[in-house]
């Protein structure tokens, strides 16, 4: 403590953690520090922007930190000091020859304190020492206090277009150029925390409430225009803000002149993560009041411009669940309506198990969505709830019954003819009162046809086509209320083919004729170039359906072009419905890891373990590598394409981390592996790319469980691959120390032949990693060759151990162990002829290639021969 600015010395040494291991040089922003340098120069710009690594390169290039002195203002002994007016002789005392002082992160200072700082930049200037200070915009009073100073703001430290990392090689598909300029954040780009960087020093800079909220609302919406902020702030501060922000926080995106805005990209998750805990304090006294109202406001806009899937993250990531389901109940109708069904459905899911009370027009709008996910279980279970219940509005119990008529059985249909009839009454007294109604013309319109579907389907059509004449277009202008109206009709008439009592002709007649008018309005719909939805899909099946049955005698049938727009319609919700159960399928593997976190301490952590591999191989397939011969990978029985694996990287990556045995291996050694020439920043992001595309192959179902990423790692889930590197270092070992006489060495030999007589990655030729495991493996291989040719030789086996001499000698040529091997089998066979071209090929490949004579094992052996011939 009280040698603070004794310690601030460099004496030669650069500050720890001033500059990273791997950073980028800016020899521009040096320059101009260096141009200015009898001025004192303030580096004023959010966390992220690179100030102290940019101090202290210049100081190391310039000085090389020789009467250098860093003085570190996030410490308290740094106010201490300053109180004490000790800083300046300190500073001097120390460093008798000093010639740079820097002070970095310069903290928020009230009136006082900031005057006696800059006094002591000025002191230090004046006395021909240079200063450099790091500080924040909100920090930033010395402006009048140090005349002359040299500002060097957020938008000069932004990376230029020089300095972005230059387009990667066409191999890796990943581009750099043509990046706004709020996402030319140095961090942002240089660093692979940028991002919680960013926002870590916007969480811990002491900004006032209306420019910290007005930065949180533009990096949570991403883009828009600056009069949307006024919500979150009011109008008062609006212009006096922006200004501020479009000055000193670039990552905003703010154009004055334009009035809009397009910040940074940043995840709702990881925003609301690193914000998410102060956001209520800064919205005290201000129009949006909490956080809830500043995620709904924020959603609300994001909605109005037809950006769902982030409105639906931000309500579920930074609202409360009860403000989630409010929101959800508000929009529910023109978000299940809009196309939006698996989002709200997943939304609703996730609010709902954590909240209690659910809003009938939230559980209505969901039965809605959940029908056309395909999951009919649970949209009848909320139908029937919100139809039951004394609580539900008018509009929630009418689309629930409806919703029943269409998909119900049994019950279910009982309680929707209850519920519609005195529904609709009550309505048409609202109307001819001129009230206003609870549901719109068209929803009442489908609420008649049900009701008159209770009397009898003549009537139901009849009252159908009243409302198509109403409507004034005839069967081209069906809107999609009426589609769900026919609906309604058809599924009576299905059911109506299962009844044993057979119909009147008469009505069966109508019922042909209504079929056959349902085909021409879809074959209109085709025909004008409209895109199908789920009520036209619901009503192709239901003609489907009535025209297999062969109880209708239908004349006509779908145009092919019409059939083809249902079978396009059909598969993009079958897409849907599948990355609907995708996710309720994460959501319920997340909660059950969330319980088995809670369980109590005396449960066997390796028992869940075992639950929780076996559960991972119950849901996903095994991947299967082959390594050695050829590069082959399945996912399950499938094949994955060649054509998917085409980039050789991608396939050495994926054999590296096969190779490691599920351990983790650096992502810095990886880059340096992968692009030994490239920049490290670069190599870094040609990594991330590579690996981005790697999961992408690997995927099953929208999700790659085979590979595990950490911070600063990766890693293969080895618990869900297989490859023949394990039964190949198995057969190493059996042929190395296996000494059981029910060895079946045929076997053993014929793998090593056969399925192992390749080497690892043949194709591979230029990484460095690959070849020295091919060498290690092929060495291991030619060891164990040797050893079971010994080990059968002294079994009394000389044939046996011959063709494993042999097998060993056709891998490796340069071994003198394996020619000696081979001779002392060729002996025990009485094949002295050919042991002596053995002998003389192995002293031909070590004189000529090697410069080396035989040893004396191999010359003791060849004259063992040749004393045999002349005794004999």
């Amino acid at each position: 403590m009280t040698n603070f600015i004794r310690d601030a010395a460099c004496k030669g040494h650069q500050p720890q953690g001033a500059i990273p291991l791997r950073h980028n040089p800016r020899p521009h922003l040096v320059n101009q520090l260096l141009a200015e340098r009898h001025l004192p120069r303030f580096l004023v710009a959010p966390a992220g922007f690179g100030k102290k690594t940019l101090m202290a390169e210049y100081a190391d290039v310039v000085f090389s930190f020789e009467h250098v002195s860093w003085v570190n203002g996030g410490s308290p002994c740094f106010l201490r000091d300053l109180d004490a007016g000790t800083i300046d002789s300190d500073l001097r005392r120390f460093d008798g020859g000093l010639r740079l002082a820097v002070f970095q992160d310069v903290p928020v200072m009230d009136e006082q304190r900031a005057e006696a700082f800059g006094r002591l930049v000025n002191a230090l200037a004046a006395a021909e020492v240079e200063v450099l200070c790091s500080l924040a915009p909100s920090a930033d009073l010395y402006g009048e206090l140090v005349p002359g100073r040299v500002l060097i703001d957020g938008h000069r430290l932004l990376v230029n277009v020089e300095e972005r990392v230059p387009r990667l090689a066409e191999e890796d598909a990943v581009v750099a150029d043509g990046l706004a300029p709020s996402a030319c954040v140095p961090c942002l780009l240089w660093d692979e925390r940028g991002t919680a960087q960013l926002l870590e020093g916007l969480r811990k800079e002491a900004l006032p409430k209306e420019m910290f909220l007005a930065l949180v609302a533009m990096l949570l919406m991403g883009r828009g225009r600056l009069e949307d902020l006024e919500g979150f702030i009011g109008a008062e501060r609006l212009g006096e803000t922006l200004e501020l922000l479009a000055a000193c926080y670039p990552y905003a995106g703010i154009s004055l002149e334009e009035g809009r805005f397009e910040a940074t990209q940043v995840g709702v998750e990881e925003l609301g993560r690193a914000v998410g805990a102060v956001i209520g304090a800064h919205c005290v006294q201000l129009p949006c009041r909490n956080r809830d109202g500043m995620a709904m406001l924020a959603a609300d806009l994001m909605l109005g411009r037809g950006e769902s899937v982030r409105a639906f993250e931000t309500v579920g990531c930074l609202a409360s669940r009860g403000a989630a389901m409010r929101w959800l109940g508000h929009h529910g109708w023109d978000l299940v309506g809009g196309g939006y069904s698996r989002e709200y459905c997943v939304a609703f899911l996730q609010a709902s198990r954590s909240h209690g009370s659910v809003p009938p027009h939230a559980s209505s709008a969901a039965a809605w969505g959940f029908a056309e996910m395909g999951d009919a279980k649970e949209a009848r279970r909320l139908a029937r709830a919100v139809v039951a219940s004394s609580g539900s509005d008018d509009a929630s119990r009418s689309m629930a019954a409806l919703l029943l008529a269409m998909v119900g059985e049994g019950e279910a249909l009982d309680r929707a003819d209850e519920a519609v009839e005195p529904l609709l009454r009550k309505m048409q007294i609202q109307k001819s009162n001129g009230q206003p109604l609870p549901v719109s013309a068209e929803v009442l319109d489908s609420m008649a046809v049900q009701a008159a579907l209770q009397d009898g389907t003549a009537l139901a059509v009849s009252v159908f086509h009243e409302q198509c004449r109403r409507s004034g277009g005839g069967r081209r202008s069906w809107s999609r209320q009426l589609f769900f109206s026919a609906a309604l009709i058809l599924a009576h008439l299905a059911r109506w083919q299962l009844e044993e009592e057979p119909p009147a002709f008469e009505a069966e007649e109508m019922a042909e004729d209504f079929i056959q008018e349902c085909m021409l309005a879809l074959d209109a719909l085709a025909a004008n170039g409209e895109e199908f939805g789920w009520a036209q899909v619901r009503v192709g099946d239901l003609l489907q359906e009535l025209v297999e049955s062969r109880r209708f005698s239908v004349s006509l049938r779908l145009r092919p072009l019409t059939t083809v727009a249902l079978k396009r319609a059909r598969e993009e919700l079958a897409a849907e419905q599948g990355a609907y159960r995708r996710s309720c399928r994460q959501m319920d593997a997340e909660r059950a890891s969330r319980e088995a976190a809670r369980q109590d301490e005396f449960r066997s952590d390796s028992a869940r373990r075992q639950k929780s591999s076996a559960a991972r191989a119950a849901v996903f397939p095994k991947l299967r590598v082959s390594l050695f011969g050829s590069f082959v990978v399945h996912v399950g029985d499938t094949r994955v394409d060649d054509r998917l694996l085409t980039r050789r990287k991608s396939r050495t990556l994926l054999a590296l981390l096969v190779l490691n045995h599920g351990r983790e291996v650096s992502v810095d050694y990886l880059s340096t592996t992968f692009w030994p020439q490239t920049a490290p920043a670069a190599a870094r992001k040609n990594f991330y790319a590579l690996w981005s595309l790697l999961r992408r192959v690997l995927s099953v179902d929208g999700q790659c469980p085979y590979l595990i990423r950490t911070e600063m790692s990766v890693r293969v889930n080895y618990d869900l691959v297989e490859s023949d590197l394990d039964p190949f270092e198995e057969l190493c070992r059996q042929l190395l120390f296996s000494g059981r006489t029910e060895t079946n060495w045929e076997e053993l030999l014929s793998l090593a032949s056969g399925r192992f007589g390749g080497v690892l990655l043949p194709a591979e030729r230029e990484n460095a990693v690959i070849q020295e495991s091919r060498h290690r493996l092929h060495t291991n291989m030619t060891d164990a060759l040797v050893a079971a040719s010994g080990r059968l030789l002294t079994g009394g086996e000389p044939q046996g151990a011959l063709w494993f001499a042999r097998e060993a000698l056709r891998r490796d040529q340069s071994r003198e162990d394996v020619y000696l091997a081979q001779m002392r089998a060729q002996i025990a066979s009485d094949q002295r002829a050919a042991a002596l071209d053995t002998f003389f090929a192995c002293r031909s490949y070590l004189t000529e290639q090697l410069g080396i004579d035989p040893s004396p094992r191999l010359v003791e052996l060849y004259h063992s021969i040749i004393e045999e011939e002349v005794a004999l």
